[in-house]
């Protein structure tokens, strides 16, 4: 039986882009910014289908220095009621960390911390599937948190290093999914890592799906995109970020997706 899940969120009240970085983020420009009423709109949309999934869900306050707040994902990463907090590499985003700690403190889980010289992403790097821990590093990420993560945590598969090496696919959740444990299919874009990486997943035991760079970063009218790979599972769904301007989600995907028993769900 699937488990609860629960999601820990926070509104984009603050949401702006407040610096520039290529090597961090080069999709992020300082004269293209987000429209926050639109913003809004989409949060409230999202939080109505977890609603109706029967996802429970939590809220930082958000606050106004934290422009970035918004991605709670990449604060930490958590087996069982352990996590471990991240090291940001942006500057501009490390205090996150200590509000998503004091946060889980408050539900009386335990927060672990990594050396400081270790950048770590949490949630946003690790994709977990039912034989292994898929660890994704080389932009954002340090490998040696490799060699730190199993005495923080108690972990119950394998690390499995996948190394990324195109910056427009900065984190591993917006280039590789999992589609869960019962499916147990993976969607990735073998664009966004190492030859050896792409390997690594090519011998994992899960069905998989290799979709072009195109359909991974999903270009819209004012520089605006969408990363479709980057959606949840839960309760025999499975969610697209997509944008119909572009036309319907690709028909590949959604056979795919549905062969293994999961619907998928276009939401914007």
């Amino acid at each position: 039986m699937e488990a609860d899940m629960q999601v820990l969120m926070c509104k984009p009240r603050y949401f702006r882009i407040g610096a520039e970085d290529h090597d961090i983020n080069p999709h992020m420009k300082t004269d293209k910014q987000p429209d926050v009423s639109l913003a809004f709109e989409q949060f409230y949309r999202l939080l109505d289908l977890y609603a109706k999934l029967g996802i429970s869900t939590h809220f930082l306050s958000p606050q106004e220095p934290l422009y970035d707040q918004v991605f709670t994902a990449n604060t930490a990463w958590g087996v069982g009621k352990t996590f471990v907090m991240a090291n940001m590499r942006p500057e501009w985003r490390r205090e996150e960390s200590a509000i998503t700690a004091q946060w889980l403190t408050s539900q009386q889980l335990d927060v672990r911390w990594l050396p400081k010289n270790i950048f770590f992403e949490g949630q946003g790097d690790i994709i977990t599937t039912k034989e292994a821990y898929l660890y994704c590093y080389g932009i954002r990420n340090n490998v040696e948190a490799i060699s730190e993560l199993p005495g923080l945590l108690d972990l119950k598969r394998p690390l499995v290093l996948l190394r990324l090496v195109t910056p427009e696919m900065y984190h591993g959740d917006v280039c590789l999914r999992y589609l869960g444990p019962e499916a147990d299919k993976i969607i990735w874009c073998p664009e966004a890592f190492d030859h050896e990486s792409n390997g690594r997943i090519e011998r994992l035991n899960a069905k998989k799906l290799a979709v072009p760079k195109e359909f991974a970063i999903q270009n819209l009218e004012n520089g605006r995109r969408n990363f479709p790979i980057n959606g949840i599972y839960y309760g025999g769904v499975c969610t697209f970020p997509w944008n119909n301007a572009c036309g319907k989600l690709p028909g590949y995907v959604v056979d795919f997706a549905k062969s293994g028993g999961c619907e998928p769900i276009e939401i914007d």
